[in-house]
């Protein structure tokens, strides 16, 4: 089964990490040991692994783009400006490859467009929590297209520690950038 969620449903809903994802497509579960930006555990349909040592990947398959992303850390930053995210439940081997026994979470960027166009959006909350996100897109030149894409994210953690000079258990500290180009050399050929 598959579920889809817009970029524009993800921002209604408030979404801006990928455990907000999780209350949004039913059968999918998303944890994470110490906090946002930690390495996610996910589940789909009850098929999950938590150990969370770089050699080993999760049974549950991500996508950004097309792409295959082995290791999950800094999955969070993938939440900004997307064009929908796509979540396959279920084994998706003949398609996907071996690492996707519970699913998949496939991530699609916004893609450049011919007009000029950009949003930017802010959010300020408590523990000083800074949210930005912007993008640009328009035509460079002849029929190159281009999109820029900007995230930071950051708040003070509710864990302090009190040794002098000692990082907060949660605080969280993000920044992520994308670009992108696409031009189409004729009818029959076109590059992304």
């Amino acid at each position: 089964s598959l579920s889809v969620v817009s970029g524009a449903q993800a921002a209604e809903s408030g979404a801006s990490s990928t455990l907000d994802l999780a209350r949004l497509v039913p059968g999918l579960a998303i944890g994470q040991n110490s906090g946002d930006g930690a390495f996610p555990f996910i589940s789909l349909r009850g098929v999950a692994m938590r150990d969370f040592a770089d050699t080993n990947e999760s049974p549950s398959a991500v996508y950004v783009n097309e792409f295959y992303k082995a290791n999950l850390m800094g999955l969070d930053s993938q939440m900004f400006d997307v064009s929908r995210i796509e979540v396959l439940r279920g084994p998706q081997g003949t398609l996907y490859g071996r690492n996707a026994t519970g699913g998949l979470i496939h991530f699609i960027a916004a893609a450049p467009t011919e007009e000029l166009q950009g949003h930017f959006n802010a959010t300020i909350a408590e523990r000083n929590r800074v949210q930005v996100e912007g993008a640009i897109s328009g035509k460079i030149a002849g029929n190159l297209l281009g999109r820029l894409s900007v995230y930071r994210r950051r708040y003070d953690g509710y864990i302090k520690n009190t040794f002098p000079g000692g990082e907060n258990g949660n605080d969280l500290s993000t920044s992520a950038i994308r670009g992108q180009l696409s031009n189409e050399f004729s009818d029959n050929l076109s590059a992304e």
